[in-house]
């Protein structure tokens, strides 16, 4: 048998081993693999799921949280003033705070209020005997280990299931002695599901346990669910796959499922891809098998050699200027053009590699202070430090809700545009770092990252800028723009969160007093503090507005700067 005859039998034996083998363990390996990133992308969509209806329940014990610390409730629950109830707890609270039940019960257990609405009709309703019995029925169970905690989760009713929250009702300084517990309710009706649903965008229902309708899928994955957060799923068919949840109640018994249906692209797209890879695999193979013959039959594997040395000396100096000095019109020649147009591209992309990395830099400095963006750049670590005292400015456009309505989505984004454009130069003239905007709402503080002994002073003269620079613009437009400013001082925790869309962002009850200075404060004027005061050591003029009923902080002295002495003094 020739030479040649004996080099194409073992190359195609080869071949087509290497070909069956890679087939079975691609199939197996590809396919499990894809299968494996399906189960995950279900997790992680159940994740979704959970974290969209634990969102909810966070929601609803936020507003019940405002309740439960409101003084006029506090004192309501003591003189059991009627008038109280008539005024506060109306259609329009449970409307809005989307609850479906509110319960009020001295610190004896007995029931003060009992109120419930229907969101669906929305009207109010008697509150059924049902839910009242389940209440009280748990009062002890109901009642938080501790003042300033929340008792919520998942109650069974005749309707379905409700999602229930309660806390003790204290002052709004967290103060005592309770007066009791605030208990809200709220159904997963249909609606709610509707909600959910489309909060997480995915095809997925809650479905009470008392209410189950499951087919025969359904009723087999659920067969083996008994812990809280138990899961389970299983393809459909070739396009679809079911998940669900099993999700326990107050009294730790099973009570809700959440069912997930998800397109099986991810598996499919596994298929396509095996049958790419393959096909792929067998014309490269071929290809290959083919080019090895011809060069053994014209004497190239000398040439190939001088090519691998080559090769290999590039990839060992590192030096992307130099090129193959192969040459001919052959596929060896071919190669080694085909391996200086890569070496070619390769140094293209290194250059633009280095200028996409600039770019990249500059945008993280535009999202991050300068000394945050640095420390980022050189720790993977948390970002996170404590200021013994800056000072927060807060800045809210009036009636921007009411102007909303009444003006194009264009002309609403170029007005904020160029006063919250006009806001950056400030910031930046006054040498203060704007932290964010949050829809008309624009935060800006002083003596951080880098400490400053006037942050004071130069937030308060960017509001004074900021009032003027906005009378500018409301002239320019031939319409009246106001703000109301508030600025307070204090410690504060700063730090960086997220891991993808990072935010530099401040923390403590410094940031929430600031906040509640400008909720509360004039249109067109500057409140502040009373630590704010302190530090401007009579460079300004304020006028004294005696002490305010501030939420959250009890009756407190506010301020308002008029204007900066030197100013007038010029003036």
């Amino acid at each position: 048998m020739s030479l040649r005859l004996k080099t194409l039998l073992i190359t195609a034996m080869t071949l087509t081993t290497l070909l069956l083998v890679l087939t079975v363990s691609l199939r197996s390996i590809l396919l499990e693999s894809y299968r494996q990133i399906e189960e995950q992308d279900a997790l992680q969509n159940l994740d979704r799921g959970v974290n969209a209806f634990m969102g909810s329940l966070d929601h609803m014990d936020r507003t019940t949280q405002d309740y439960s610390y409101w003084d006029d409730l506090y004192r309501y629950m003591i003189t059991k003033d009627r008038a109280f109830a008539d005024v506060n707890l109306v259609d329009s609270t449970f409307s809005n705070t989307r609850w479906n039940l509110l319960l009020l019960f001295n610190p004896e257990g007995k029931n003060v209020y009992a109120g419930a609405f229907d969101l669906d009709a929305k009207a109010s309703m008697d509150v059924p005997e049902a839910w009242k019995k389940a209440i009280e029925s748990r009062l002890p169970r109901l009642k938080p280990e501790t003042d300033k905690a929340a008792v919520r989760g998942l109650l069974q009713v005749p309707e379905g299931v409700m999602m229930i929250v309660a806390r003790e009702i204290l002052q709004s300084n967290l103060s005592g002695p309770s007066q009791g517990l605030m208990v809200t309710g709220r159904l997963l009706s249909g609606q709610e599901n509707r909600l959910l649903a489309e909060q997480t965008r995915l095809n997925l229902r809650w479905q009470p346990l008392s209410q189950a309708q499951l087919d025969g899928l359904e009723q087999e994955l659920t067969k083996g669910l008994k812990t809280d957060h138990a899961r389970a799923m299983r393809p459909m068919n070739d396009k679809e796959l079911l998940a669900i949840e099993l999700i326990h109640d107050l009294d730790g018994q099973p009570a809700l499922y959440m069912m997930l249906v998800l397109p099986r692209t991810i598996f499919m797209q596994g298929q396509k891809s095996l049958y790419y890879l393959i096909s792929a695999v067998v014309i490269c193979a071929s290809v290959f098998s083919v080019m090895i013959l011809w060069l053994l039959e014209r004497f190239v594997l000398a040439r190939m050699s001088r090519l691998s040395a080559e090769v290999v000396a590039l990839g060992e100096g590192q030096d992307l200027s130099r090129r193959i000095t192969g040459s001919g019109q052959d596929e060896i020649g071919q190669l080694s053009v085909a391996i200086n147009r890569m070496l070619t591209t390769h140094e293209d992309l290194h250059v633009l590699l280095e200028r996409e990395k600039g770019k990249s830099e500059r945008l993280l400095h535009n999202v991050l202070p300068d000394a945050i963006a640095t420390r980022l750049k050189e720790s993977s670590g948390v970002i996170a430090e404590s200021y013994a005292e800056v000072t927060i400015l807060f800045a809210d456009i009036v009636d921007f809700t009411t102007m909303s309505t009444q003006v194009s989505p264009e002309y609403l984004v170029n007005m904020l545009n160029e006063v919250f454009s006009a806001f950056d130069h400030l910031a930046e003239k006054h040498g203060l770092e704007k932290i964010k905007t949050i829809g008309d709402a624009y935060m800006v503080v002083g003596g951080l990252p880098e400490k400053r002994e006037d942050h004071a002073e130069a937030v308060t003269r960017m509001a004074l800028d900021m009032l003027a620079v906005l009378e500018d613009i409301s002239r320019t437009r031939g319409q009246r723009l106001q703000v109301r400013i508030g600025i307070n001082t204090g410690p504060v925790v700063a730090g960086v969160i997220g891991t993808k869309k990072f935010l530099y962002d401040l923390w403590g009850d410094t940031v929430n007093t600031a906040s509640r200075m400008e909720s509360s404060g004039i249109p067109g004027k500057i409140q502040v503090t009373e630590a704010t005061l302190q530090r401007l050591e009579g460079r300004f003029q304020i006028q004294a507005l005696g002490e305010r009923d501030i939420k959250g902080k009890g009756r407190i002295p506010v301020f308002l700067v008029l204007d900066e002495t030197r100013r007038k003094d010029a003036a």
